[in-house]
């Protein structure tokens, strides 16, 4: 079946080719974040969502066209390549697609992920969570994985509320002598802050492996040494007896 051509110009909602109301979405993080509506997800949806109006093309689309689109149902995934969401998410839009009009498909950036070599990186998160924000993900000096043997970690933060805050990486291979730093950021925000909400609530210490759905591979981590401490020298001696 031939798409419908819009109109170059002059470009108004008018213009548009009416392709169906009933929106599904399909695709990975993009789709499953920036769903097209800031009410609670409709009944049936596949999985939950980011409900964040101001994200995600989805939402621009919807706007621009005057909220055009009804959204039934979203079949996002985050962290999913188009493999995986063919093999475990599109069965499930093919079994419905007759209650859809339009089906909306981003797909491909975890394609190129997945592809690239494992590493060690820091992300922070930290921000003001009234709006919307982005994390930042910044790359280890050396963030190589040295699979089968243990890495030492110092991470020093000065914890802010603003832009004042501070990371410092140090990283230490089984058997080397000493510690190398990896990263140093300054200038950063790295606690979050939620302004319309009064009742302040504690953060916390989180630690384990996280990453995104691997078929067919086994990882293991182990996690020894965890301490806090006032500084590097003291931390060093406690987590690992210097």
């Amino acid at each position: 079946m031939a798409l419908p051509l819009i109109p170059a110009a002059p470009f108004n909602v008018s213009n548009l080719p009416r392709i169906g109301r009933r929106l599904a979405a399909f695709g990975d993080s993009k789709v499953a974040l920036g769903w097209i509506t800031p009410s609670p997800q409709p009944a049936g949806a596949q999985y939950a969502v980011m409900q964040q109006a101001n994200v995600g093309f989805l939402n621009w689309t919807n706007r621009l066209l005057g909220q055009y689109f009804t959204p039934l149902q979203n079949f996002g995934v985050s962290g999913y390549d188009t493999s995986q969401l063919l093999a475990n998410t599109f069965p499930n839009l093919v079994a419905a697609v007759s209650t859809y009009d339009t089906v909306w498909i981003d797909v491909g950036v975890n394609d190129v992920r997945h592809n690239l070599t494992d590493k060690f990186s820091l992300t922070l998160n930290a921000a003001n969570l009234d709006l919307p924000f982005y994390s930042k993900t910044y790359p280890f000096l050396d963030g190589s994985l040295n699979a089968g043997r243990f890495v030492d970690f110092v991470v020093g933060v000065t914890f802010a509320t603003d832009n004042t805050g501070a990371v410092n990486v140090w990283r230490r291979n089984e058997g080397a002598a000493g510690f190398q730093q990896v990263l140093s950021v300054s200038g950063v925000q790295t606690l979050s802050t939620k302004p319309s909400v009064s009742t302040t609530k504690a953060h916390y210490w989180k630690q384990g492996l996280y990453r995104s759905p691997s078929p067919n591979v086994t990882n293991v981590h182990y996690m020894t040494g965890l301490v806090r401490a006032p500084d590097f020298a003291t931390a060093v001696t406690a987590a690992f007896g210097g």
